[in-house]
């Protein structure tokens, strides 16, 4: 209820500002998960849940905020006795940006903010263009808890114009934790070369016992029209914390890490735009650089094991108002026993149906399929939602 009021008030006082402003936008979502079911044995069908997403924000040249809530009609009991608003599809989400210099910014907030409509609060690092999957650093800082940022374009420095730095110096946990919990920080630096290359750097770093460090190097190349193609490198230390089985996206639950030691993590993609037709296309890979040893929770017994993920996307823009796209990811653990390997394949097509007047109207479908000890099973969800901007 207290989650329902305050994304109320938010709304109206976005409502209330666009009168007067511009620089206000909002944004109403309806939509529902029609059915769905688990990709698992014996699992049913069943009813998803309905939802209604509020999204407003307000920006201009020294200040910017942005809130989302989502409330959700949701069941744990197939729809029988437990129906309520409570739950993880109930939540709300806000951020706010100043900027006191024209090269320096201040964010905060309780959300990892991948929706953010202003730039620069992704701390990045690697990632793939056709799974959509982060590899990386780039969802590490992005306005949860407090975020320092500096943009070279603002200082009027020629070599610094395409510089960015960033600093998440007081991550949401330990400010809810009153400083007790282990202090986490995340660190970004960004170089665009004159619109041609982006190289960055990201790190992530924990003072607490046997915690995972991360650090990761990233290139992006856009010096030929249309297309993009990206290279990056993460490592972890400690990486019990990090557990390779669920790298690739295979599910894996049966196993689990028990030594710590030093993952590296490389992927690869592409993404091009035909100039003569409306399509795109899109491919990336990820793998785990070098084996794993995965003990499982049963009997004790090890298996070695290399996950890998490969992504493609095919889009199309079938009329100036309708388009499409199909997405598909493969992962898989290249467990050393054929018994103990498992995989994932995800195949999700949308369709997207835009008007000015109406907003926009997408049909989510997704179809899973996971195989594991030699069984496949299927699952598969269908979604839809309607948005409207004001």
């Amino acid at each position: 209820m207290k989650k329902t009021i305050v994304s109320t008030v938010l709304a109206a006082l976005l409502v209330g500002a666009g009168v007067s402003a511009q620089e206000v936008t909002f944004s109403d979502r309806v939509g529902a998960i029609l059915v769905t079911q688990e990709a698992t044995s014996g699992s049913d069908a069943s009813f998803g849940y309905l939802y209604n997403r509020l999204v407003g924000g307000y920006q201009n040249e020294m200040f910017s905020i942005w809130g989302r809530a989502q409330v959700a009609l949701q069941s744990t009991d197939q729809w029988k006795n437990e129906i309520s608003l409570k739950g993880n599809q109930t939540w709300f989400e806000f951020n706010a940006a100043v900027r006191p210099l024209r090269f320096l910014e201040f964010a905060v907030g309780n959300s990892f903010g991948q929706e953010l409509p202003w730039s620069g609060y992704e701390l990045p690092g690697a990632y793939g263009y056709g799974s959509d999957v982060s590899y990386g650093l780039r969802k590490y800082s992005n306005g949860n808890g407090m975020t320092a940022l500096f943009r070279g374009s603002g200082t009027g420095v020629d070599w610094l114009q395409g510089l960015t730095i960033g600093w998440n110096s007081l991550p949401l946990d330990l400010i809810m934790s009153m400083g007790k919990s282990a202090w986490k920080t995340a660190v970004g630096v960004n170089y665009n070369l004159m619109g041609k290359a982006n190289l960055s750097f990201g790190g992530q770093f924990d003072t607490g016992d046997g915690a995972s460090q991360a650090i990761g190097f990233y290139a992006e190349l856009l010096a030929i029209e249309n297309m993009k193609a990206n290279l990056g490198l993460t490592m972890y230390t400690n990486s019990s914390v990090v557990d390779p089985s669920g790298i690739a996206g295979s599910t894996t639950s049966s196993f689990n890490k028990t030594d710590s030691g030093f993952i590296t993590m490389v992927n690869t993609g592409v993404q091009y735009m035909l100039p003569w037709f409306p399509l795109y296309l899109a491919a990336d890979m990820g793998i785990v650089a070098g084996k794993q040893t995965i003990s499982t929770t049963s009997n004790g017994s090890e298996v070695t094991m290399m996950p890998i993920l490969v992504g493609g996307l095919v889009g199309m823009d079938i009329t100036e108002k309708l388009y499409t796209h199909v997405r598909v990811t493969y992962g898989d653990n290249l467990a050393s026993e054929a018994a103990r390997r498992a995989s994932e394949v995800i195949i999700s097509p949308r369709l997207h149906y835009k008007t000015t007047k109406w907003g926009e109207l997408r049909l989510d479908p997704g179809f899973t399929f996971i195989t594991t000890d030699s069984d496949t099973n299927f699952g598969f969800s269908l979604g839809m939602f309607w948005e409207y901007k004001y």
